[in-house]
């Protein structure tokens, strides 16, 4: 049976659906009303949770991602974002920008951390198979032996 991979939510966490009375399935996630106020800033300024491409450029090649990849990265990034994020709204200019000032600013952090997806997917391959990452990453680093 193959399992379908988990909803990742903006903070870079896995959305948990309820369990219903017809035999656990249940196509709604559950929501709960957050006091987080960096997902209410999220929210409120319309910034979408991102869609994790199905492949990642390595050295101008593209490189495709198992789910299980495509998981994790999402998590990282998820994670990532959030906490960069919430260091941007604590700042001491956040509350005089304008919301569209806002939006560019979430939108330059969502750039940064997308930046590093290559390196992220190294490491994922190298934890999972620690010859063919550390082959990957001397590729990447341009010094092939």
């Amino acid at each position: 049976m193959r399992r379908t991979p988990a909803v990742i939510d903006i903070t870079g966490q896995p959305l948990q659906r309820d369990k219903s009375q017809l035999g656990g399935m249940n196509p709604f996630f559950r929501t709960k009303a957050s006091d987080d106020p960096v997902v209410k800033q999220l929210a409120r300024l319309g910034i979408p949770t991102p869609i994790t491409p199905p492949y990642v450029k390595l050295r101008g090649q593209q490189s495709p991602l198992s789910e299980t990849e495509r998981q994790q990265i999402a998590q990282l990034e998820g994670q990532d974002f959030y906490g960069r994020v919430t260091k941007l709204i604590r700042s001491s200019t956040w509350p005089g920008f304008s919301d569209e000032k806002k939006r560019e600013r979430m939108s330059d952090l969502r750039r940064v951390v997308s930046d590093g997806r290559a390196q992220r997917l190294l490491k994922i391959r190298e934890v999972a198979n620690p010859i063919r990452g550390e082959i990957a990453g001397r590729l990447l680093r341009g010094n092939a032996d």
